[in-house]
């Protein structure tokens, strides 16, 4: 398409009848190109507006979507973790290691008491047995002793009274020295021999009574030894029997302790957990909305291209326009000098010196159009392009 198709749609414009003195005017064929550029502006500017009918925005993507779903299905994910770990919290708190100690610390306690309840039996039974036969000789001497004694007079009496005191009258009565001092010797003698023979049997019996007594309390010392050992170890083994509970019952603490560790450990790894578990949930969301960003994004470029290319097409009239507009500012041209002619013609126009006018007139105007500025809803314009133009013309 020529410049002169574009401006007059093909079709030449149409000759003029001047009227008349000679003037100095602009060249004819720029004064054409002026009036072919105003009218195609003028065509331009009568056009309705072409709004844009495509998206401008690119919605969400599935990805997009699914990410978002993800963060709020993720929402609490934590939650039954930290129940669980609340719960084994509170159980290790009612969870005393002493609870579980203490049953046996008291019957160690008890069993203490009756250790130290032998010990002092045994101890007790230790200072009876240190007594002395001498001091404990009447609680031994057997109570028949003084029975045996008394029948030994009474035997030694008998045997003097009823044996030797009438054999000695027979036997000094028949020889007829009764009386006389032999048999009075004879009788004192026989009364020691009768004495003494009692008393040997006396010292005899209560030396073997002494002596059965001692053996008896030397049997009963021994025999309380051997029960106040017996009670002692008795004690002891009661003694050990409480610090074996005592251990039991600080062996149980240790476990109980032990336990409470591994369940807080155990709690901190299920809090642990569910952090972990929430933190790569929206580590997922995250990668998954960034899939869905980009494919948004490349959406978006496409949207923004389209766009741009409807601009283009429709403000390319506009740009045509004011690419011929600048061909012809600041173009140096000479000046020349028209003749009208005076005289009828087959169809009235406006003089060639009233068109030239025209035409500087209105691409002034179309000059100042052109460089105006839009302000608050408003064309605003500026003074210059095509008006200058036309002056330097």
């Amino acid at each position: 398409m020529s410049v002169s198709d574009f401006l007059f749609e093909g079709k030449p414009p149409k000759s003029v009848t001047e009227y008349g003195s000679t003037v100095s005017t602009i060249p004819k064929w720029l004064s054409d190109y002026n009036q072919g550029v105003i009218s195609k502006a003028n065509s331009i500017a009568g056009a309705d507006y072409d709004p844009y009918g495509g998206p401008r925005i690119a919605g969400f993507t599935p990805d997009q979507v699914g990410a978002q779903e993800a963060v709020r299905s993720n929402q609490g994910n934590y939650q039954p973790y930290f129940d669980q770990r609340g719960d084994t919290v509170n159980q290790v708190a009612g969870n005393k290691a002493m609870d579980a100690a203490n049953p046996y610390f008291d019957e160690a306690r008890g069993k203490y008491g009756e250790g130290q309840g032998g010990l002092d039996q045994a101890q007790a039974m230790v200072n009876q047995s240190t007594g002395t036969y001498v001091d404990n000789v009447d609680s031994y001497m057997s109570p028949y002793v003084q029975n045996v004694l008394d029948r030994q007079e009474s035997l030694a009496n008998r045997t003097l009274n009823e044996s030797f005191i009438p054999g000695l009258q027979a036997s000094f009565v028949g020889s007829g020295q009764f009386g006389s001092g032999k048999m009075m010797e004879q009788g004192l003698r026989g009364v020691r021999d009768i004495s003494e023979g009692l008393e040997d049997q006396r010292l005899a019996t209560l030396d073997n009574a002494y002596k059965t007594g001692a053996d008896i309390f030397s049997t009963d010392q021994n025999r309380t030894l051997d029960a106040a050992r017996t009670t002692s170890d008795i004690g002891v083994r009661t003694s050990d029997i409480g610090q074996n509970l005592a251990d039991i019952g600080k062996t149980s603490a240790d476990i109980v302790n032990a336990d409470n560790t591994t369940a807080l450990s155990a709690a901190d790894q299920m809090g642990s957990l569910g952090e972990a578990t929430q933190t790569a949930g929206l580590k997922d969301a995250a990668a998954l909305d960034t899939v869905g960003t980009n494919i948004q994004g490349m959406d978006q470029q496409s949207l923004d291209l389209a766009y741009q290319d409807y601009l283009q097409q429709r403000d390319y009239p506009k740009s045509q326009i004011n690419w011929m507009n600048d061909l012809v500012k600041g173009m140096a041209t000479d000046e020349v000098a028209r003749t009208s002619q005076t005289g009828p013609a087959a169809v009235y126009q406006p003089s060639g010196l009233s068109q030239a006018a025209s035409t500087v007139s209105t691409l002034k105007g179309l000059g100042d159009l052109l460089q105006g500025e839009k302000d608050g809803g408003r064309i605003r314009y500026k003074r210059g392009g095509l008006a200058q133009a036309t002056r330097r013309i």
